[in-house]
């Protein structure tokens, strides 16, 4: 008995002293990785950028992360890839690093500025669909900044996607330091987006002044008009004005990219952004357990759903049965999993022809998803996951989801656009839908959803090409009658479940009955809420 004692006092002092431990606080980047594109990818020659991920990156893990594009200045022009990543970079890395789990990308164009004249835009656009396609980004974070001629570039770049060609892509949050510009004709478009616009007013390379009619510009007032501070961010006096904002150093030169780098004022706002309503919290993923999913495609309408005990499923496709609707592809996702989720599908179909389901020739169409319970308890919903492709160009590449009919607010709930293939077979990308940030996202008890995932944007009677689908899933946040702290199963709280829980949290997987602190993932920080509960039990 007392060396059971002494052996569980030790267990918990381990875990004590794990979460007071220095070294689990802190992120350690990946060395930058040079990585040149196929000339055929951008045209007539490369470009070259560095990248670094996360300390901890998984790619066969389900967390994705934000994005952050840097632009470089005119100093910072050549092809030695190394030169982009010597300015300002440095104070990038020293604050996410710390706080912020973050990929961040620094391309290096040969020649300024970062316009459409020399093809920079469309180099550029390689380079992030690159990292988008190859990487765990979650496309609802992408965040972008440069300097000087990369603060114009910034502004060139968030009008070519947030303004003229929303539907491709958009920007969470951008911010041109030392350098910015505005277009009479799409500034209304870009006033939702969360801008933070900072100068110096001694630059004696850039004049003040058009940063100064930018925001002004931005904000829907006349250019002239006089700036007043509001209140202090990133130590300098800052103005607002909608999503935009504005911070003028008086005593800052051209330089001043330290001051907004160097301070957590500015990652606290950059990295608060998304695309998806409510509040995000950087580095914590979203996680929940599959209740229903679909895999296996029948052309007569009848998809077979994975389902848990307690909820039922429907699906119901709105134009089928002609040449331009709905129909089986041969060849669907083969990653195996639900969107990025880590469950495996158990039994994924083994024939080819319904392993995925397509929208051709691009006529809109759309499916709903009927989601019942049966089993009389609230679902608190956590994610709508699926994978899907584009195959050949004129594929309806456009999505959305909503709520159609149910317990929950009918309404959109995001949308988004499928990248294109780049060969003769489809590039499945998983899509992961936060449902936790809508306001109402609960399934009651004996009560139904309906989802609606609608599919435009294509060429009506382009032949052959195709949007395709596969791997639908529905999560919830945690499933009913989960007792914390339980972890090795056996109905109780007690000294038995230490092992246990050490085992899950040094795994790096997710238990509910682990998650000690409701955050949603396993870490360190559930050791005080784990010893909490065994002390109480």
């Amino acid at each position: 008995m007392i060396k059971r004692q002494v052996r569980h006092t030790l267990l918990i002092t381990v875990l004590i002293v794990l979460v007071h431990s220095p070294c689990l606080a802190q992120r350690v980047w990946q060395d930058s990785v040079a990585v040149t594109l196929p000339a055929e990818n951008v045209g007539e020659d490369v470009m070259r950028f560095r990248y670094l991920l996360p300390a901890g990156y998984d790619e066969t893990q389900s967390e994705k992360y934000p994005l952050l594009l840097y632009l470089h200045g005119a100093g910072n022009v050549g092809t030695d890839n190394e030169i982009q990543i010597s300015t300002a970079v440095p104070e990038l890395l020293s604050v996410t690093d710390a706080n912020y789990p973050a990929i961040l990308v620094a391309p290096q164009i040969q020649q300024g500025p970062w316009d459409p004249s020399n093809r920079a835009i469309d180099r550029t656009d390689s380079v992030l669909f690159y990292m988008i396609d190859e990487f765990s980004v979650d496309t609802n974070r992408l965040y972008l900044t440069g300097v000087s001629m990369g603060g114009f570039g910034t502004m060139t770049y968030l009008e070519h996607f947030n303004a003229n060609n929303p539907d491709l892509l958009r920007f969470a949050a951008a911010a041109p330091l030392g350098g910015s510009w505005f277009n009479p004709n799409t500034v209304a478009a870009l006033s939702d987006t969360p801008i933070w616009i900072s100068h110096g007013s001694l630059d004696d390379v850039v004049d003040v002044a058009g940063a100064r009619a930018t925001f002004n510009a931005l904000a829907g007032r006349d250019v002239f008009a006089p700036i007043l501070p509001d209140f202090t961010a990133a130590n300098g006096p800052t103005s607002v004005a909608g999503t935009i904002r504005y911070t003028e150093y008086p005593d800052g030169q051209h330089g001043i990219w330290n001051r907004i780098y160097g301070h957590n004022d500015f990652y606290d706002w950059m990295f608060s952004q998304s695309l998806v309503a409510g509040p995000v919290d950087p580095g914590t993923p979203i996680a929940g357990t599959l209740i229903a999913g679909w895999e296996q495609w029948a052309s007569n309408g009848n998809r077979e759903a994975t389902q848990t005990d307690g909820i039922t499923t429907g699906t119901t496709s709105n134009n089928m049965g002609n040449s331009n609707g709905f129909g089986l592809f041969t060849g669907g996702s083969t990653d195996g999993t639900w969107g990025t989720m880590d469950t495996p599908i158990a039994d994924a179909s083994t024939d080819e022809n319904e392993d995925g389901y397509r929208l051709t020739n691009g006529e809109v169409g759309s499916i709903d998803f009927v989601l019942t319970d049966t089993g009389g308890v609230d679902r608190d919903l956590a994610l709508f996951q699926f994978d899907t492709a584009t195959f050949r160009p004129n594929a309806a590449n456009s999505w959305e989801l909503s709520v159609i009919a149910g317990d929950l607010t009918p309404g959109t709930v995001m949308s988004g656009v499928a990248l294109n293939s780049t060969g003769g077979v489809a590039d499945w990308h998983d899509v992961d839908i936060d449902l936790t940030g809508l306001t109402d996202h609960t399934l009651d008890a004996n009560g139904t959803v309906t989802f609606r995932l609608e599919f435009t944007g294509g060429t009506l009677g382009a032949g052959g090409h195709h949007q395709v689908l596969d791997n639908v899933a529905i999560s919830e946040v945690q499933e009913s009658g989960v007792l914390l702290g339980d972890v090795d199963l056996n109905g109780t709280v007690d000294f038995d479940d230490i092992p246990a829980f050490i085992a899950v949290l040094i795994g790096g997987g997710f238990q509910f009955e682990a998650d000690c602190d409701g955050s949603g993932v396993v870490d360190f920080d559930d050791i005080p809420a784990f010893v909490a509960i065994l002390i109480g039990a």
